[in-house]
């Protein structure tokens, strides 16, 4: 429906974001001082990239999903 389609619409844009908020801290953490950062920083950003992951995987699960049902639904149109 409607609101499935601006969904998917809107998801390339946010898998982007995800994934370039994902690399930061994944370069982040893989400066050569970044454990020798106060124990507290180095899980916080290690707990924010394990989040980002994640939600980068759910949103990318997403889009599949919604993407499945777009062409099933072509499917059914065309079989019509």
């Amino acid at each position: 429906g409607y609101k499935e389609q601006r969904e998917l619409d809107g998801l390339p844009a946010r898998i982007d974001t995800l994934e370039r908020a994902a690399q930061a801290l994944q370069d982040e953490i893989a400066a050569p001082d970044f454990y020798s950062q106060p124990h507290d920083t180095v899980r916080a950003t290690l707990e924010r990239y394990q989040t980002a992951t994640r939600e980068l995987e759910a949103t990318v699960e997403r889009w599949g999903e919604l993407e499945e049902r777009q062409a099933a639904l072509r499917r059914t149109r065309d079989d019509a």
